[in-house]
């Protein structure tokens, strides 16, 4: 399991600093983990393993050859598409239009409901790439023309 309090606009980048630290986020997943760890140890039975089919991430694995510059959600959520959460100053995904709040639904053909979509798509593109996004902004589908860089 992996367990985290979120992102915000700082995550990964160098002015991400100790007044971003989820404190509260911290102690409520800190409770979930002992909670969890003390109901897995005390059971008189141990729980049954179940496997879970893998998708093959190729942008993951691969490595990607593009950036966009999107700070994506990596909640599971059940509507469509991706929640962007924050664009990187002076990317192509600002240069694009895309914004905070978006949801990214597709990037050319490519139906994207999760990071790992993102990915995946990403890595069959190269720098100097132009594709289409086609995000939901208020209710509407937007088309943005965005031109991939070098990671």
């Amino acid at each position: 399991m992996h367990f985290f309090t979120g992102t915000h606009s700082d995550y990964h980048r160098p002015t991400d600093d100790a007044d971003r630290v989820n404190s509260e986020g911290i102690a409520r997943v800190s409770e979930l983990i002992y909670a969890a760890a003390t109901e897995l140890i005390t059971k008189p039975v141990r729980p049954t393993y179940v496997a879970v089919a893998q998708r093959n991430h190729t942008g993951f694995a691969g490595g990607l050859k593009v950036r966009m510059g999107v700070l994506p959600s990596y909640l599971q959520e059940e509507e469509p598409g991706m929640l962007i959460e924050g664009v990187s100053p002076e990317s192509p995904a600002e240069r694009a239009g895309l914004r905070e709040g978006d949801r990214l639904l597709a990037l050319a053909e490519n139906e994207i409901n999760d990071v790992y979509d993102l990915m995946d798509a990403m890595a069959q593109y190269e720098p100097e790439d132009e594709v289409i996004l086609t995000v939901l902004r208020e209710g509407k589908r937007v088309p943005l023309p965005v031109t991939l860089e070098a990671r």
